[in-house]
């Protein structure tokens, strides 16, 4: 008998904990983004500005192993007070006289000005030291891209990111 009671409490207590609500899974908090869009602010960029800055762009691409290029390319391009970094990149929009769907031309200016940000954050980091050609990437973060300008027969981009 008492054999009997036991083995009745044990089933209605496996019924009740089978049958019982299980709660749902809980969400790991994550970090709010660093460079979200509330937080990250891109200046305000004149027309000059970004032409001062192509300009250093091509200094370094005719001098790839000069320092003080590099140097005068981040003195122009990065803003200490703001942590941020702006980048032009080109796309040409013209290959042997045939125009190029503006899609393709505008995702070649875009990686560009994220090739231009991945030397960009490099030598600050590493004071200068990388020669341009060396590097293989470009800046994955998050960055803003900014109005788009043409001249000639090429398109850019310019970005804007924040380096901490």
């Amino acid at each position: 008998m008492l054999f009997k009671i036991f083995s009745i409490l044990l089933a209605v207590l496996f019924l009740v904990s089978a049958c019982k609500k299980e709660n749902p899974p809980q969400k790991i908090p994550q970090p709010p983004a660093a460079q979200s869009d509330t937080l990250f602010r891109a200046p305000i960029l004149e027309q000059s500005y970004l032409e001062q800055i192509r300009q250093a762009q091509q200094q370094i691409v005719r001098h790839p192993k000069d320092k003080t290029a590099r140097a005068a390319f981040l003195k122009i391009a990065y803003l200490p007070m703001r942590h941020m970094l702006v980048t032009v990149g080109a796309g040409r929009q013209l290959k042997e006289g045939t125009a190029l769907p503006r899609g393709l031309v505008k995702r070649a200016a875009l990686l560009d000005a994220k090739r231009w940000a991945a030397y960009g954050k490099a030598w600050l980091i590493y004071k200068n030291e990388t020669d341009f050609g060396k590097l293989n990437t470009y800046y994955k973060g998050y960055s803003k891209t900014m109005p788009t300008f043409t001249r000639h027969d090429s398109l850019f981009i310019p970005i804007v990111l924040r380096i901490y």
